[in-house]
Protein backbone atom coordinates (compact mmCIF):
# COMPACT_ATOMS: atom_id res chain seq x y z
CA UNK A 1 0.00 0.00 0.00
CA UNK A 2 1.31 3.24 -0.93
CA UNK A 3 2.01 6.12 1.56
CA UNK A 4 -1.16 8.35 0.09
CA UNK A 5 -3.87 5.24 0.19
CA UNK A 6 -2.47 4.63 3.80
CA UNK A 7 -2.91 7.88 4.91
CA UNK A 8 -5.80 7.75 3.33
CA UNK A 9 -7.27 5.15 4.93
CA UNK A 10 -6.18 6.02 8.31
CA UNK A 11 -7.93 9.24 8.19
CA UNK A 12 -11.20 7.72 7.21
CA UNK A 13 -10.94 5.02 10.07
CA UNK A 14 -10.80 8.11 12.39
CA UNK A 15 -13.78 9.64 11.35
CA UNK A 16 -15.72 6.47 12.21
CA UNK A 17 -13.45 6.15 15.74
CA UNK A 18 -14.38 10.09 16.20
CA UNK A 19 -18.21 8.98 16.04
CA UNK A 20 -19.08 5.87 15.82
CA UNK A 21 -22.46 6.60 15.19
CA UNK A 22 -21.44 8.24 11.79
CA UNK A 23 -22.74 5.74 8.90
CA UNK A 24 -21.93 8.34 6.30
CA UNK A 25 -18.45 8.17 7.47
CA UNK A 26 -18.36 3.88 6.97
CA UNK A 27 -19.99 4.17 4.09
CA UNK A 28 -17.15 6.38 2.59
CA UNK A 29 -14.57 3.64 4.28
CA UNK A 30 -16.47 0.86 2.33
CA UNK A 31 -16.17 2.23 -0.68
CA UNK A 32 -12.41 3.08 -0.09
CA UNK A 33 -11.75 -0.47 0.61
CA UNK A 34 -13.69 -1.93 -2.63
CA UNK A 35 -10.92 -0.79 -4.75
CA UNK A 36 -8.33 -2.38 -2.38
CA UNK A 37 -5.51 -4.30 -3.60
CA UNK A 38 -5.82 -7.00 -0.92
CA UNK A 39 -8.62 -9.44 -1.37
CA UNK A 40 -9.10 -9.04 2.97
CA UNK A 41 -9.78 -5.39 2.44
CA UNK A 42 -12.23 -6.08 -0.12
CA UNK A 43 -13.72 -8.66 2.03
CA UNK A 44 -13.95 -5.84 4.46
CA UNK A 45 -15.85 -3.08 2.59
CA UNK A 46 -18.46 -5.56 1.25
CA UNK A 47 -19.27 -7.13 5.07
CA UNK A 48 -19.18 -2.93 5.71
CA UNK A 49 -21.59 -2.69 2.83
CA UNK A 50 -23.84 -5.19 3.79
CA UNK A 51 -24.57 -4.35 7.04
CA UNK A 52 -25.13 -1.21 6.92
CA UNK A 53 -27.77 -2.55 4.03
CA UNK A 54 -29.47 -4.75 6.89
CA UNK A 55 -29.92 -1.25 8.45
CA UNK A 56 -32.86 -0.33 6.22
CA UNK A 57 -34.30 -3.70 4.68
CA UNK A 58 -34.28 -7.29 4.92
CA UNK A 59 -31.16 -9.22 3.02
CA UNK A 60 -31.68 -11.53 0.46
CA UNK A 61 -30.40 -15.21 0.97
CA UNK A 62 -27.28 -15.03 -0.82
CA UNK A 63 -26.43 -11.69 1.26
CA UNK A 64 -26.98 -13.18 4.25
CA UNK A 65 -25.14 -16.12 3.11
CA UNK A 66 -22.06 -13.39 1.83
CA UNK A 67 -22.09 -11.89 5.52
CA UNK A 68 -22.01 -15.35 7.45
CA UNK A 69 -19.25 -16.49 5.10
CA UNK A 70 -16.76 -13.23 5.47
CA UNK A 71 -17.38 -12.77 9.23
CA UNK A 72 -16.55 -16.69 9.99
CA UNK A 73 -13.38 -15.94 7.55
CA UNK A 74 -12.29 -13.06 8.95
CA UNK A 75 -14.36 -11.89 12.14
CA UNK A 76 -10.87 -12.56 14.43
CA UNK A 77 -8.38 -11.04 12.08
CA UNK A 78 -10.58 -8.02 11.53
CA UNK A 79 -10.06 -7.16 15.65
CA UNK A 80 -6.75 -6.40 14.53
CA UNK A 81 -4.79 -6.24 18.10
CA UNK A 82 -8.00 -6.36 19.90
CA UNK A 83 -8.02 -10.07 19.11
CA UNK A 84 -5.32 -10.56 22.11
CA UNK A 85 -8.18 -9.87 24.66
CA UNK A 86 -11.26 -10.96 23.51
CA UNK A 87 -12.80 -14.67 21.98
CA UNK A 88 -14.38 -15.85 18.89
CA UNK A 89 -17.47 -16.99 21.38
CA UNK A 90 -20.25 -14.00 21.38
CA UNK A 91 -18.27 -11.57 18.79
CA UNK A 92 -20.70 -9.80 17.09
CA UNK A 93 -19.91 -7.33 14.64
CA UNK A 94 -22.63 -4.47 13.65
CA UNK A 95 -22.63 -2.24 10.59
CA UNK A 96 -19.22 -3.36 9.51
CA UNK A 97 -17.42 -3.21 12.65
CA UNK A 98 -17.05 -4.99 16.30
CA UNK A 99 -19.99 -4.09 18.68
CA UNK A 100 -20.11 -7.26 21.19
CA UNK A 101 -17.71 -8.84 22.25
CA UNK A 102 -16.60 -10.72 25.76
CA UNK A 103 -13.25 -11.08 28.01
CA UNK A 104 -11.50 -14.17 28.19
CA UNK A 105 -11.31 -15.96 31.88
CA UNK A 106 -7.63 -15.29 32.06
CA UNK A 107 -5.64 -12.67 30.66
CA UNK A 108 -2.32 -11.03 30.83
CA UNK A 109 -1.93 -7.90 33.01
CA UNK A 110 0.78 -6.32 30.16
CA UNK A 111 -2.14 -7.07 26.96
CA UNK A 112 -4.68 -5.25 29.29
CA UNK A 113 -2.43 -2.88 29.72
CA UNK A 114 -1.14 -2.46 25.91
CA UNK A 115 -4.72 -2.62 24.69
CA UNK A 116 -6.02 0.41 27.60
CA UNK A 117 -7.49 3.32 25.38
CA UNK A 118 -6.75 1.64 21.90
CA UNK A 119 -9.52 3.40 19.24
CA UNK A 120 -11.08 0.15 18.18
CA UNK A 121 -12.75 -0.31 21.82
CA UNK A 122 -15.08 2.96 20.30
CA UNK A 123 -17.45 1.07 18.19
CA UNK A 124 -18.33 -1.94 21.18
CA UNK A 125 -22.06 -1.13 22.46
CA UNK A 126 -21.49 -4.49 24.52
CA UNK A 127 -19.04 -5.76 26.61
CA UNK A 128 -19.51 -9.62 28.80
CA UNK A 129 -16.44 -9.67 31.54
CA UNK A 130 -17.06 -12.91 32.52
CA UNK A 131 -16.58 -12.49 35.96
CA UNK A 132 -13.12 -10.07 34.64
CA UNK A 133 -12.68 -7.30 37.55
CA UNK A 134 -10.01 -5.53 39.01
CA UNK A 135 -7.74 -6.37 36.26
CA UNK A 136 -9.93 -4.08 34.06
CA UNK A 137 -10.45 -1.32 35.52
CA UNK A 138 -8.40 1.40 34.17
CA UNK A 139 -8.90 -0.47 30.71
CA UNK A 140 -13.30 -0.15 31.61
CA UNK A 141 -12.74 3.61 32.91
CA UNK A 142 -11.20 5.03 30.11
CA UNK A 143 -12.38 6.92 27.57
CA UNK A 144 -12.11 5.24 24.61
CA UNK A 145 -14.99 2.67 26.31
CA UNK A 146 -17.69 5.89 26.96
CA UNK A 147 -19.70 4.94 24.11
CA UNK A 148 -20.46 1.41 25.71
CA UNK A 149 -23.67 0.99 26.49
CA UNK A 150 -23.89 -2.65 27.94
CA UNK A 151 -21.36 -3.82 30.75
CA UNK A 152 -22.27 -7.30 31.60
CA UNK A 153 -20.61 -10.21 34.35
CA UNK A 154 -17.94 -7.71 35.34
CA UNK A 155 -17.02 -7.61 39.41
CA UNK A 156 -17.69 -4.99 41.60
CA UNK A 157 -14.23 -3.90 41.66
CA UNK A 158 -13.54 -3.29 37.84
CA UNK A 159 -15.74 -0.38 38.49
CA UNK A 160 -13.69 1.78 40.96
CA UNK A 161 -12.95 4.17 37.75
CA UNK A 162 -16.76 4.98 37.29
CA UNK A 163 -17.41 7.26 40.66
CA UNK A 164 -16.16 10.47 39.23
CA UNK A 165 -18.76 12.15 36.82
CA UNK A 166 -18.25 11.03 33.28
CA UNK A 167 -20.17 11.24 29.80
CA UNK A 168 -20.43 7.74 29.76
CA UNK A 169 -23.36 6.03 27.09
CA UNK A 170 -23.95 2.87 29.59
CA UNK A 171 -27.02 2.31 30.24
CA UNK A 172 -27.38 -1.62 31.62
CA UNK A 173 -25.00 -2.85 33.99
CA UNK A 174 -25.31 -6.40 35.54
CA UNK A 175 -22.56 -7.27 38.16
CA UNK A 176 -21.44 -10.86 39.36
CA UNK A 177 -20.93 -10.41 42.90
CA UNK A 178 -22.95 -7.96 45.41
CA UNK A 179 -24.59 -5.04 45.18
CA UNK A 180 -22.64 -3.77 48.61
CA UNK A 181 -18.97 -4.41 46.68
CA UNK A 182 -19.64 -1.92 44.44
CA UNK A 183 -16.83 1.02 45.32
CA UNK A 184 -17.71 3.86 47.34
CA UNK A 185 -19.77 6.57 45.96
CA UNK A 186 -20.70 4.05 42.87
CA UNK A 187 -24.04 4.77 44.06
CA UNK A 188 -24.10 8.49 44.22
CA UNK A 189 -24.84 7.42 40.06
CA UNK A 190 -22.51 10.51 39.25
CA UNK A 191 -20.26 7.82 36.53
CA UNK A 192 -23.19 6.87 35.03
CA UNK A 193 -25.81 9.50 34.52
CA UNK A 194 -27.30 7.42 31.78
CA UNK A 195 -27.79 4.01 33.45
CA UNK A 196 -31.14 2.69 33.97
CA UNK A 197 -30.92 -1.19 34.17
CA UNK A 198 -28.80 -2.55 36.75
CA UNK A 199 -29.04 -5.64 38.39
CA UNK A 200 -26.41 -8.76 39.30
CA UNK A 201 -25.31 -12.30 38.37
CA UNK A 202 -24.33 -14.98 40.73
CA UNK A 203 -24.41 -18.66 41.09
CA UNK A 204 -25.08 -18.57 44.71
CA UNK A 205 -27.63 -16.14 45.37
CA UNK A 206 -27.87 -12.67 46.80
CA UNK A 207 -29.74 -11.75 50.09
CA UNK A 208 -32.92 -9.81 49.12
CA UNK A 209 -32.39 -7.30 51.88
CA UNK A 210 -29.22 -6.35 49.79
CA UNK A 211 -32.22 -4.80 47.41
CA UNK A 212 -33.52 -1.84 50.36
CA UNK A 213 -30.72 0.14 50.25
CA UNK A 214 -29.33 0.27 46.51
CA UNK A 215 -33.20 1.51 45.92
CA UNK A 216 -33.22 4.12 48.79
CA UNK A 217 -29.89 5.56 47.19
CA UNK A 218 -29.30 8.11 44.00
CA UNK A 219 -28.54 5.70 41.56
CA UNK A 220 -30.89 3.08 42.81
CA UNK A 221 -34.30 6.20 42.06
CA UNK A 222 -32.11 6.51 38.99
CA UNK A 223 -33.18 3.05 37.79
CA UNK A 224 -36.12 2.14 36.27
CA UNK A 225 -35.69 -1.59 35.69
CA UNK A 226 -33.71 -4.32 37.81
CA UNK A 227 -32.38 -7.74 36.86
CA UNK A 228 -31.23 -10.93 38.67
CA UNK A 229 -29.90 -14.05 37.10
CA UNK A 230 -29.35 -16.99 39.70
CA UNK A 231 -27.81 -20.10 39.16
CA UNK A 232 -27.36 -23.55 41.00
CA UNK A 233 -28.80 -24.03 44.48
CA UNK A 234 -29.83 -20.69 45.00
CA UNK A 235 -33.58 -21.20 44.06
CA UNK A 236 -34.98 -20.23 47.93
CA UNK A 237 -32.85 -16.63 47.79
CA UNK A 238 -34.68 -16.90 43.76
CA UNK A 239 -38.44 -16.53 45.19
CA UNK A 240 -37.80 -14.19 47.65
CA UNK A 241 -36.66 -11.80 44.45
CA UNK A 242 -40.00 -11.07 42.74
CA UNK A 243 -42.34 -10.46 45.91
CA UNK A 244 -39.51 -7.85 46.78
CA UNK A 245 -39.29 -6.43 43.46
CA UNK A 246 -42.69 -5.86 42.86
CA UNK A 247 -43.05 -3.24 46.20
CA UNK A 248 -40.78 -0.86 44.49
CA UNK A 249 -40.97 1.73 42.23
CA UNK A 250 -39.21 0.22 39.26
CA UNK A 251 -41.26 0.28 35.87
CA UNK A 252 -40.33 -3.84 35.40
CA UNK A 253 -37.91 -6.61 35.76
CA UNK A 254 -36.63 -9.93 35.54
CA UNK A 255 -35.48 -12.80 38.32
CA UNK A 256 -34.04 -15.46 36.58
CA UNK A 257 -33.00 -19.25 38.34
CA UNK A 258 -31.09 -21.48 36.24
CA UNK A 259 -30.19 -25.24 37.11
CA UNK A 260 -28.15 -27.67 34.90
CA UNK A 261 -29.60 -29.64 32.59
CA UNK A 262 -29.44 -32.77 34.07
CA UNK A 263 -31.02 -31.09 37.38
CA UNK A 264 -33.94 -30.41 35.36
CA UNK A 265 -35.72 -26.62 35.94
CA UNK A 266 -35.17 -23.39 35.44
CA UNK A 267 -37.59 -20.38 35.66
CA UNK A 268 -37.69 -16.89 34.74
CA UNK A 269 -39.75 -13.99 36.19
CA UNK A 270 -40.52 -10.87 34.08
CA UNK A 271 -42.34 -8.20 35.45
CA UNK A 272 -44.18 -5.26 33.62
CA UNK A 273 -45.75 -2.23 36.14
CA UNK A 274 -49.24 -1.37 34.86
CA UNK A 275 -50.62 1.56 37.09
CA UNK A 276 -50.00 0.01 40.94
CA UNK A 277 -50.01 -4.04 39.70
CA UNK A 278 -48.02 -6.40 37.92
CA UNK A 279 -48.32 -8.15 34.51
CA UNK A 280 -46.39 -10.88 35.17
CA UNK A 281 -44.64 -13.09 32.49
CA UNK A 282 -43.06 -16.45 34.13
CA UNK A 283 -41.26 -19.16 31.89
CA UNK A 284 -40.37 -22.73 33.35
CA UNK A 285 -38.25 -25.03 31.44
CA UNK A 286 -37.98 -28.64 32.72
CA UNK A 287 -36.80 -32.10 31.38
CA UNK A 288 -38.94 -33.87 33.69
CA UNK A 289 -42.26 -33.62 35.71
CA UNK A 290 -41.40 -31.26 38.90
CA UNK A 291 -44.13 -30.61 40.62
CA UNK A 292 -41.85 -29.10 43.51
CA UNK A 293 -41.13 -26.07 41.32
CA UNK A 294 -45.35 -25.98 39.91
CA UNK A 295 -45.85 -25.48 44.05
CA UNK A 296 -42.99 -22.41 44.64
CA UNK A 297 -44.99 -20.61 41.68
CA UNK A 298 -48.72 -21.24 43.56
CA UNK A 299 -46.91 -20.34 46.67
CA UNK A 300 -46.09 -16.97 44.64
CA UNK A 301 -49.28 -16.68 43.13
CA UNK A 302 -50.74 -16.69 46.52
CA UNK A 303 -48.52 -14.36 48.21
CA UNK A 304 -48.77 -11.45 45.62
CA UNK A 305 -52.28 -12.13 43.86
CA UNK A 306 -53.01 -8.37 45.30
CA UNK A 307 -50.46 -6.83 43.40
CA UNK A 308 -51.09 -9.16 40.26
CA UNK A 309 -52.87 -8.00 37.24
CA UNK A 310 -51.92 -11.43 35.32
CA UNK A 311 -49.90 -13.75 35.13
CA UNK A 312 -48.65 -15.48 32.12
CA UNK A 313 -47.58 -19.22 32.48
CA UNK A 314 -45.24 -20.56 29.32
CA UNK A 315 -43.66 -24.12 29.15
CA UNK A 316 -41.64 -25.71 26.54
CA UNK A 317 -43.40 -28.01 23.96
CA UNK A 318 -42.45 -31.56 24.87
CA UNK A 319 -43.58 -30.38 28.43
CA UNK A 320 -46.87 -30.95 29.98
CA UNK A 321 -47.84 -30.09 33.35
CA UNK A 322 -49.65 -32.14 35.50
CA UNK A 323 -53.50 -31.20 35.42
CA UNK A 324 -53.15 -31.04 39.63
CA UNK A 325 -50.30 -28.58 39.34
CA UNK A 326 -51.88 -25.77 37.40
CA UNK A 327 -55.15 -26.67 39.05
CA UNK A 328 -53.74 -25.34 42.19
CA UNK A 329 -51.86 -22.46 41.11
CA UNK A 330 -55.33 -21.71 39.04
CA UNK A 331 -56.79 -21.66 42.58
CA UNK A 332 -54.10 -19.42 44.17
CA UNK A 333 -54.48 -17.02 41.65
CA UNK A 334 -57.84 -16.33 42.84
CA UNK A 335 -59.17 -13.73 40.41
CA UNK A 336 -56.01 -12.76 38.41
CA UNK A 337 -56.69 -13.50 34.90
CA UNK A 338 -54.19 -16.20 34.11
CA UNK A 339 -52.92 -17.60 31.08
CA UNK A 340 -51.19 -20.87 29.66
CA UNK A 341 -48.76 -21.09 26.71
CA UNK A 342 -46.47 -23.73 25.46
Amino acid sequence: MDADRFRRGSELLERIYSDPSDDGARAVYADFLASDAEEEERERGALITLQLAKTTRKLAKDEKALEAKLLKSNKMVWLGPLVDLLVARGLKYARGFPEHGAFPEVAKPEVIARLTGHRRWRTFRTLDLRGGGERFASLLAHDALHSLEELVNVRANGLTGFVDEAPRALSRLLIENSIHQLPPGFLDGKGVPRLHTFGFSSPWGENVSELAPFVSSTLGKQVTRFEVAHSAEAMPQYRRWAPALMKTHYASFRVSALRSWQQGASFTFDGTRDGDRWKMKTAYVTTREDRDRFKHLADFAKRTRKDLKSLELRVPSFYTPAPSALTALKNALGDVPFKFKK
